[in-house]
């Protein structure tokens, strides 16, 4: 099949819309609501095009092209509807932008500067707007909502729990949790702030009590820095040349932090600890292995009776603040990607962490710490490379033991993967389960997902 896309002819072979063909060769064509595979609803108008020998205009992200079709993407009619519809989206959003969570790094906002929408054509809508804070990881609210609908479909085709869905009908249509979201099944994992184009999911914020331990003088500050948040940090600062865990170091220093700590030296220690909780299991029991918050939550939601399989042991960074408590007292900063760490921090008595900030957070605070994001790139490239911390002997001192786990470990990123295998094999030896499909590198508190 030959088809052209502003004039360059292009070949396709299998069936894709016009929206895959475009991206695949290069051809850029905004979009809003729109996620492969699990959300093609062609709701924000963003995506259409102009079908020559055709009337009206056509959303890309659900037409399909046919044998000598040609299309144009950014023909004057096409960039007049797309404005329109960004006109449409901001008749009902409070443009808020200076305090929004979402700030340099919303989508919408990032369109209306290239569609040339710097004003409010429309009076603000009447729609009900609501603001969400019950829970301690999690806000949301709702004059920032567009009707995009990616946090349904995230958390009901990904994630399998359907916490959040779409309420009324008509001008009052609002997507959320339909109860205060602190009496949903929400498993606090987050994707549905990972896919939110705007700011109107986000997480709770706990940078301002990170701040204050660092200005307290009395306080002994220590962060504990994990391997998917090094990376993930990478991705906001666009940054893949320098070493970026150093840089981290370096920044968490001059902002007052007294010692930062990479959890990959404590792998060694960690293992053994594993290996001995193993060995207090029975041979023939079946064990889930309870790293994951998420998935603890989880379980506790929709399968208490699998909460007895469960490895009894604190998780990585759980256990290192433990340990690093023991003998002094300190004010203990967990930084990753997992929101439902920040929820278990913030909900638990007697934690030994003291707070729980995700990779995101960590990105608002360099922001701060440099001003303004105007001089927040030049002040990266500046900074020196620093090495974290290195722990006390007795925590790293089975660094040089080659600790192997006893049982075969099935490792299962995506609750859907994980009830597929449940449904088709029943529970297996040893299963190590973890919400985010790839993993804790694609937590909810991480870089915002990309399409």
């Amino acid at each position: 099949m030959n088809i052209a896309i502003n004039g360059q002819k292009i070949k396709i072979s299998e069936e894709k819309t016009i929206l895959e063909v475009a991206r695949e060769n290069g051809i850029g064509i905004p979009t809003l609501c729109y996620m492969k595979e699990r959300n093609n609803i062609a709701e924000c108008r963003m995506c259409v095009v102009e079908i020559m020998s055709r009337p009206g205009l056509y959303p890309a992200c659900s037409t399909y092209p046919s044998d000598g079709m040609e299309i144009l993407t950014n023909s004057t009619k096409v960039i007049s509807a797309r404005r329109k519809a960004l006109e449409l989206m901001f008749a009902d959003h409070v443009t808020d932008c200076t305090n929004c969570s979402k700030m340099g790094l919303c989508k919408l906002r990032e369109y209306a500067s290239i569609y040339g929408v710097d004003d409010r054509y429309y009076g603000v809508g009447k729609r009900e707007k609501l603001k969400d804070n019950s829970t301690s990881f999690l806000v949301r609210d709702n004059t920032k909502c567009i009707l995009c609908r990616r946090c349904v479909a995230i958390c009901e085709k990904e994630i399998r729990v359907t916490a959040i869905g779409v309420n009324q009908r008509s001008t009052a249509t609002n997507v959320g949790f339909g109860i205060e979201l602190a009496k949903t099944e929400c498993i606090s994992c987050g994707r549905c702030i990972k896919v939110c184009p705007t700011g109107a999911l986000n997480v709770a914020d706990d940078t301002k009590r990170v701040w204050k331990a660092i200005y307290d003088k009395k306080i002994k500050t220590v962060a504990l820095l994990s391997d998917e948040t090094i990376s993930n940090f990478g991705e906001f600062v666009e940054d893949t040349n320098h070493d970026v865990a150093n840089k981290i170091v370096t920044l968490l220093k001059n902002i007052g932090i007294d010692k930062v700590y990479r959890l990959s030296d404590f792998d060694s220690y960690y293992k053994q600890q594993k290996k001995i909780a193993f060995e207090e299991k029975r041979k023939d029991e079946m064990i889930l292995d309870g790293m994951c918050e998420g998935f603890k939550y989880y379980l506790e939601t929709y399968h208490k009776e699998l909460k007895r399989f469960l490895l009894e042991i604190p998780d990585k960074k759980t256990m290192l603040a433990e340990l690093l408590k023991r003998d002094c007292d300190i004010f203990v900063i967990n930084i990753d990607n997992c929101v439902a760490k920040k929820r278990r921090t913030n909900e638990s008595i007697d934690y030994p962490i003291d707070v729980s900030i995700t990779t995101r957070e960590l990105y608002e605070i360099y922001v701060r710490s440099c001003v303004s994001t105007y001089t927040a790139a030049s002040v990266w490239e500046c900074l020196s490379e620093k090495e974290p911390d290195r722990l006390p002997d007795e925590l790293t001192k089975c660094a040089h033991i080659e600790v192997e786990e006893e049982r075969d470990v099935t490792i299962i990123d995506g609750l859907d993967r994980f009830e597929q295998i449940v449904i088709n094999h029943g529970l297996l030896k040893y299963m190590r389960v973890r919400v985010c499909p790839e993993g804790c590198k694609s937590g909810g508190g991480g870089y915002f997902m990309k399409e």
